[in-house]
């Protein structure tokens, strides 16, 4: 059996939320294939509350509800190792959060490294704020905007890592040519068949062969 290039542990209120997206076309197959693979943590799991609520009114008052920080330690403590692999500067364990670091392309990338990543989805108005700094947590957002919850964004961030695990993509040379790679300024328009479509031609630099002003013309309209 091929060992996973890198593999994800879940922790989430909604399990039934994945694998979601990531289970079906370039992501689904690599999956199928065990180039990367996950599992799922039950927050409801660590309640240890007769009616398995794992949330409680915030101190300081307002509205909304926190996810104790026993639950997430908990859950955290059975499913993280003492010292988990990592193979570059920042913690394999991510937080999403509305307050988080602008998650990018670069981040991208250098979370493909890692062999194991420990991704955690937050619901309600999120989690204590001391098991965030007691685990040395990284929080992630993906964009200015407020969701119900943080399993979304998990799907977002994974999708957006696997394209850089080899092997996930069929052409890694798509790569290159990504909107905010570092080999490309931008991206360009796109044309298919047919060539003549309600009246609307395809510019004629892209069906003349030539493959230098083709590239130039790409480059061009990238930086528009």
């Amino acid at each position: 059996m091929n060992q996973a290039k890198l593999h994800a542990t879940i922790f989430t209120l909604f399990p039934e939320m994945f694998p979601g997206t990531l289970g079906t076309a370039i992501h689904g197959r690599a999956l199928a294939n065990k180039i990367w693979n996950y599992n799922i943590v039950n927050l409801r799991d660590f309640s240890n509350r007769h009616d398995g609520r794992v949330d409680d009114r915030p101190y300081g008052g307002g509205a909304g509800m926190v996810i104790r920080p026993d639950v997430i330690d908990d859950a955290l403590t059975q499913h993280v190792p003492a010292s988990a692999p990592e193979t570059a500067s920042l913690p394999t364990i991510i937080y999403f959060s509305a307050s988080g670091t602008q998650f990018n392309a670069e981040m991208a990338q250098t979370y493909a490294q890692y062999q194991h990543l420990y991704l955690i989805a937050g619901r309600y108005e999120g989690i204590d704020q001391r098991v965030i700094e007691k685990w040395q947590m990284r929080e992630i957002c993906i964009g200015p905007y407020v969701l119900s919850g943080g399993e979304l964004p998990v799907q977002v961030f994974l999708d957006a890592v696997l394209r850089f695990v080899p092997d996930v993509l069929g052409n890694p040379e798509s790569l290159d040519e990504e909107s905010f790679s570092d080999n490309f300024t931008g991206e360009y328009p796109h044309y298919t068949r047919p060539q003549i479509w309600q009246n609307r031609a395809v510019p004629d630099v892209l069906v003349n062969g030539n493959h230098q002003k083709i590239t130039e013309w790409r480059k061009n309209n990238s930086k528009k």
